[in-house]
């Protein structure tokens, strides 16, 4: 629009609507599409590129191409470390296309965000052992780093959202092994942190105004905290919590939710799901929407395998595909939500979103955009069409991976190096 604006602008035509200068001015418009030819990297040999970039076959949505990518995220999210003597702990939202991050520090719960994804990948079967070290050894380091609150810093501890994810990353950490020599002050952290979130919940006016989003990342947190005794009842205010939060909200409402409430009534559940017809119809509706590489165009394969929750209006897949995504993959390592019979064609479902998520991952081909391949590299952007690259869209991305690979080693019989957020 602001093209066709900018050319009639030119010819000193009036600023109207394109059927008026059609009637009046005797105007014609062609369209046609246009074939990219760049130099992904100096010397090489010049290609076709797709929307920028390259379209991701689903031959690289294989047990080695999701570990190389999982790698890939988690040396990219290790770039985002603040290197100025203070803890600021990460950098926020990368723009590769200019080199700039913006905030420049990343928000607490984002920052925990990625924190849990990495500890996450530290026990994911089958990626870079070293890597995985320096990654569970960076998780620590940014926990570190939220509990020292500085001048414009936001206190976790006041925040209960902040709280919850902080508590979660640092249950993960505690389970992978990591933080032995500050371990009593993670701790009395978490203690503290729990209290938050207790202490919101007990107060009628400050939950009012809490969302149902936030409730389930709370449920998960006090979850997976009932299993390190930090207080008495949490189990009990667990339990209730995800229980009203499946009453209130329907199918489709639980889009909002995920991937926390998933996760908090797999952590609670004890040989059956109790919500397990829910999310099963859950993850049948999800699949409803999700785009299917078939009947598209090929200018529009690159869009395959993300999902859209709407069936109106010109909306496309974006970095969001990725909440669902997350306990759908978990889903993957239960019985009692994915039969045996059933599991082939899951996975075949799954695959068709990895593929969009290593769509959105910055390979080779899309490098001739960046200013610093090195920052880029295996950064995970927020659409095909934004090169931005958040923390977010990076922690869920990597987290929706590492669950696949752990879900299918668990379910194959292979060596299962942790229980992981989906028990």
């Amino acid at each position: 629009g602001r093209a066709l604006r900018v050319a009639a602008g030119k010819l000193d035509l009036p600023p109207v609507d394109l059927e008026r200068l059609r009637q009046g001015f005797d105007i014609t418009l062609y369209a046609f599409r246009t074939q990219h030819i760049v130099e992904v990297s100096p010397g090489a040999p010049a290609r076709f590129i797709h929307r920028g970039g390259a379209l991701v076959p689903m031959s690289d949505v294989s047990g080695a191409g999701l570990r190389g990518a999982a790698d890939a995220i988690a040396r990219h999210l290790a770039t985002h470390v603040w290197t100025g003597d203070e803890p600021f702990g990460l950098t926020g939202t990368y723009e590769p296309t200019t080199g700039r991050y913006e905030p420049l520090i990343g928000g607490p719960r984002s920052q925990a965000l990625v924190a849990f994804a990495l500890a996450l990948y530290a026990r994911t079967p089958g990626v870079d052992q070293t890597l995985a070290g320096a990654s569970l050894e960076l998780s620590v380091v940014v926990l570190d780093a939220l509990m020292i609150v500085g001048e414009d810093e936001s206190d976790p501890l006041l925040d209960p959202i902040a709280s919850a994810m902080w508590l979660i990353a640092w249950t993960e950490v505690a389970e992978t092994g990591g933080a032995r020599e500050n371990a009593d002050e993670l701790e009395r952290y978490a203690r503290a942190a729990l209290a938050t979130l207790t202490g919101v919940m007990d107060d009628p006016a400050a939950w009012s105004g809490v969302s149902e989003g936030a409730r389930a990342l709370i449920a998960h947190a006090l979850a997976r905290a009932s299993a390190h005794a930090l207080g008495p009842g949490v189990e009990r205010r667990a339990r209730a919590l995800v229980r009203e939060l499946f009453v209130t909200q329907n199918t489709a409402q639980l889009a909002a939710l995920m991937p926390w409430i998933g996760w908090a009534e797999v952590e609670l559940a004890d040989e059956t799901v109790p919500a397990g017809v829910k999310l099963r119809e859950f993850r049948d509706m999800v699949w409803s929407f999700q785009i299917d590489l078939s009947p598209l165009e090929s200018i529009d394969a690159d869009l395959s395998g993300g999902v859209v929750f709407t069936r109106g209006g010109v909306r496309l897949p974006t970095w969001q595909s990725l909440r669902p995504l997350a306990f759908l993959a978990s889903m993957l390592a239960h019985p009692d939500l994915t039969d045996t019979d059933e599991l082939a064609g899951e996975i075949a479902a799954v695959r068709r979103s990895l593929r969009f998520i290593l769509q959105l991952t910055v390979r080779e081909a899309e490098l001739h955009m960046m200013v610093s391949e090195r920052r880029a590299a295996g950064g995970v952007r927020r659409a095909l069409w934004d090169q931005t690259q958040s923390l977010d869209a990076n922690a869920l991305a990597l987290v929706t991976i590492c669950e696949v690979l752990r879900s299918v080693s668990e379910r194959s019989g292979g060596p299962d190096r942790g229980a992981g957020p989906g028990r």
